[in-house]
């Protein structure tokens, strides 16, 4: 689990299969609801659509209309070349000519009159053949006429047009095609496997073809080549046998082969929505839960790691995130992917996937950064409003918490606001004097106002300078009340009475200082007077004639934890009066660099011992401090003693005295032999050693010690700790 939670592969995995299943979502969602959009019955055969009846219904229109046409003598212009612009032209012809053949209904000789004063009926006539016979189409038809024995059939029945035996077992079978009509005009009886129900293969819409075919909605005007141009020519009295189908599978290349290859993409893709919506679903939902489970962490970091943008407000993120997003999207994304769909055809419908692929990066960066803070449980506070919210609520109870002067404020802005209003209502009504005594009262009030607020600053100004007395040390000082009025008197009092408190903590923490000084020094000084008979006595032991070498050894022993008792009682006593102040300092004109090249010449042999190499920066000219010549030796002391304790054998110690700008800088570099693991403020306490283990000599004062001496001659003593390097600073103020 923790591989899964933390693993950066495992992460981008998750995320790569979430990406996966989200576009396999929205895509099957997508053909989904197209399929019903397009298709709403939910049927499983492009013959039951109502794209089909619909026009296979103008097909046959069409065909009533273009028998009329040829029976009245109507042919194909011999000499009509079909080119691009030709077959364009007869297209845009078709939303007018079949306005004739609305379903339901037929045409009034008016609106019949509307449409050919737009095209002729040759073009008419032009535009029938071009629909079913010129083109490649899937309808075929196959019409004779009962009383001239006059045949019309389709050009792929051409081939077995002369063969009776061929042509009658096509007429035989013809209702063995998903779609087909065979109408008798003559009975008025017809037979189709389309559904009537749908409205459009209707006894009201045959009826209409039927009399279209028989010429009795009205008349047709003869060619212009025929004789008699100016007369009309109505025959009514011819009847019609009609066999229609389409071709199963759609082979030709037309608008009935368009549309079924589009209805059964999108019915396949229908089908497939049912398993895939589902399924992608469930994946997405468990690799979302994994997802908020990785969220936040890291493989070398516990807890919840929130990133860069997890410190923007929740709100303003979304805001500016979207806004930026919108913008973008709208004026260059979409623009951008409609010129390249233009370009690229295919049957899937890229605009939703190339959506999905904008947005959902998006979106992620959002729902990714909420679970995050979430899980931090910082979502909330890290949003703007939050903020505002809690800066309203304290300033509201600040503004409240002092009512006396709250109400003062109040009260004074209602005045204000009052004498304005009195004034503007009934002075301010166009005449001079009405006018003048407007600004003189507006003057008034601002005057008054002005007057509050001056007085307010001047306050403020007396409570700033009289605090900062106190804050500089004078904790003594009183500020003087009687110079403030009632609010800001209460806030003097208050800062008087802190002052007086911490005038008494500062007392009782010298008082306490000084009680403890005195009962180490007591206490010292009652252990000291034993100690010095002990260590005596061991002296005296030790002149003695003692042959047992086990005696011998026990008074080594006795005599180094005596004389260790012995300092470490002094360095507690002088720790103390470091500490509190009580050493009497004797300053005055001292040559650092010789202090310190007498502190090398005591240290020489020991660091020698220890194997240390001294690396000395010492100024050949002499740099005077203004100091206390004992107290600045036992800083120097410590420090050296530090480093032949607890310095790593064989490494180089690194001494330098630099003066800079008034200032001269003692500083000690070294490394340590054991791991400073410690603060170096917490070095500098009392009791503390670099040597936790304690396997080395020392009472873990010399550093305490050093710096209370330091802080006693007006000077710093500081140290800094780098791995297990080791620096002590003392800086001093030069004279001259």
């Amino acid at each position: 689990m923790k591989t899964l939670k933390r693993s950066f592969t495992m992460k981008v995995v998750i995320q790569c299969l979430l990406f996966i299943a989200g576009g396999a979502i929205l895509l099957s969602t997508c053909n989904f609801n197209k399929y019903i959009s397009v298709y709403p019955n939910g049927t499983n055969s492009f013959y039951e659509t109502d794209y089909l009846h619909a026009k296979y219904l103008k097909y046959i229109e069409r065909l009533a209309e273009y028998i009329q046409y040829t029976e009245r003598g109507y042919k194909v212009d011999s000499n009509q070349v079909y080119e691009d612009s030709y077959i364009d032209s007869i297209i845009s012809m078709e939303d007018s000519i079949d306005e004739r053949n609305s379903s339901n209904s037929s045409l009034s000789e008016s609106s019949l009159d509307s449409v050919e004063s737009d095209y002729t009926d040759q073009d008419t006539f032009e535009f029938y053949n071009y629909k079913l016979n010129i083109q490649d189409t899937n309808f075929v038809y196959y019409v004779q006429n009962l009383k001239t024995g006059k045949v019309y059939s389709s050009p792929s029945l051409e081939k077995i047009i002369n063969n009776k035996a061929k042509l009658t077992s096509f007429l035989k079978n013809i209702g063995d095609n998903n779609a087909y009509l065979v109408l008798n005009t003559k009975t008025s009886r017809y037979v189709t496997n389309l559904d009537s129900k749908k409205g459009y293969l209707s006894t009201d819409n045959i009826s209409w073809v039927i009399k279209c075919m028989t010429g009795s909605l009205g008349t047709i005007s003869p060619p212009k080549n025929s004789s008699g141009a100016s007369s009309t020519i109505t025959t009514t009295d011819n009847e019609y046998l009609v066999y229609t189908c389409l071709y199963d599978n759609m082979p030709y290349h037309d608008e009935f082969n368009e549309h079924y290859l589009i209805f059964q993409s999108l019915y396949n893709n229908y089908v497939h929505s049912f398993y895939i919506i589902p399924i992608s679903l469930l994946l997405f939902a468990i690799l979302f839960v994994i997802s908020i489970y990785q969220s936040g962490h890291r493989k070398k970091n516990t807890g919840i790691n929130l990133l860069s943008i997890d410190k923007i407000y929740v709100d303003w993120l979304f805001v500016s995130t979207f806004c930026v997003a919108s913008i973008f999207y709208s004026y260059f994304y979409m623009p951008f992917i409609d010129r390249v769909s233009d370009k690229v055809h295919t049957r899937i419908d890229v605009i939703p996937l190339f959506k999905y692929l904008f947005w959902y990066p998006i979106i992620f960066l959002l729902v990714y950064s909420c679970i995050r803070r979430i899980k931090n449980k910082t979502l909330f506070k890290s949003t703007f409003s939050y903020k505002i919210y809690r800066k309203t609520s304290t300033a509201i109870h600040l503004f409240f918490e002092n009512k006396n002067l709250t109400y003062r404020a109040i009260f004074y802005l209602l005045i204000f606001i009052l004498v304005k209003f009195i004034a503007t209502l009934f002075l301010f009504d166009g005449s001079s004097f009405g006018t003048m005594m407007y600004y003189i009262i507006s003057a008034i009030a601002y005057i008054y106002v002005a007057n509050i607020l001056i007085k307010l600053a001047a306050q403020l100004n007396v409570l700033i300078t009289e605090t900062k007395k106190i804050t500089e040390g004078n904790l003594t000082h009183k500020i003087p009340e009687d110079e403030l009025d009632h609010s800001m008197r209460k806030l003097g009092t208050y800062i008087n009475s802190i002052g007086d408190g911490l005038s008494a903590a500062v007392d009782e923490k010298l008082k306490s200082e000084r009680l403890k000084t005195e009962l180490i020094t007591n206490v010292s000084h009652d252990i000291k007077t034993p100690l010095t008979s002990i260590i005596n006595f061991v002296d005296l032991l030790k002149k003695e004639k003692i042959e047992s070498e086990n005696a011998k050894s026990y008074l080594e022993i006795l005599e180094t934890k005596s004389w260790r008792l012995k300092t470490l009682i002094e360095d507690l006593v002088e720790a103390s009066k470091a500490s509190s102040g009580t050493i009497n300092m004797n300053l005055e004109r001292l040559n650092i660099v010789e202090l310190i090249r007498q502190s090398v010449g005591e240290f020489e042999d020991r660091f020698k011992e220890r194997n240390l190499d001294m690396v000395i920066q010492i100024s050949e000219e002499p740099i005077y401090i203004l100091a206390d010549g004992r107290s600045t030796f036992r800083i120097i002391e410590n420090i050296f003693s530090n480093v032949n304790k607890y310095a790593l054998n064989g490494t180089r110690v690194y001494i330098d005295v630099i003066k800079n700008e008034g200032k001269v800088n003692v500083s000690v570099k070294n490394i340590s032999a054991n791991q400073l693991n410690i603060d170096s403020n917490e070095l500098m306490e009392r009791f503390v050693r670099g040597d936790i283990s304690r396997n080395t000599e020392g009472s873990g004062l010399g550093l305490s010690i050093s710096k209370s001496l330091a802080a006693l001659q007006n000077a710093t003593f500081d140290i800094i700790l780098d791995g297990d390097l080791f620096k002590a600073v003392v800086v001093f103020t030069t004279i001259e």
